[in-house]
């Protein structure tokens, strides 16, 4: 399945799998006009967060100090819900193409109700896209 969608002046594509690889990969292409910053985001599992002591299971990549605040305290715990209860491991990075700016997010359907998380995740985008379209500190050319 493919939806394709405008989000705040960013075009927003959603590719859903499933079957065999049961995923889901949303592209949003920024506006040229919009801030951008490099980061990435992967998740530790519940296994390893058994062994390791942390207040959430993000790891926050990138280089932008104020930025990096910004996600793990704002943006971020719009997923602090669902990361308690399901298993839910999106990997989120940023990365330049032929289309522009983009913030990817990949994640796999294995959990229940996987369906009611894009409400989730277009809070993230509105916030993320918010700050970036408003802040100029978080530039990176």
């Amino acid at each position: 399945h493919v939806i394709t969608y405008d989000f705040l002046g960013a075009k927003t594509v959603v590719f859903i799998q499933e079957g065999a690889a049961d995923s889901a990969r949303i592209i949003t292409t920024l506006p040229d006009h919009i801030n951008y910053t490099v980061f990435e985001i992967n998740c530790i599992s519940l296994f390893e967060k058994m062994f390791w002591w942390r207040k959430s299971r993000f790891k926050v990549n990138c280089k932008n100090q104020y930025f990096y605040q910004f996600l793990t305290q704002k943006a971020l715990v719009v997923f602090d819900k669902r990361m308690k209860k399901d298993n839910f491991n999106p990997h989120i990075f940023t990365q330049k193409s032929d289309l522009g700016n983009q913030i990817v997010i990949e994640f796999h359907l294995g959990f229940s109700a996987w369906w009611d998380i894009f409400e989730e995740i277009n809070q993230f985008l509105q916030i993320i896209l918010q700050k970036l379209n408003t802040n100029n500190t978080y530039r990176v050319s």
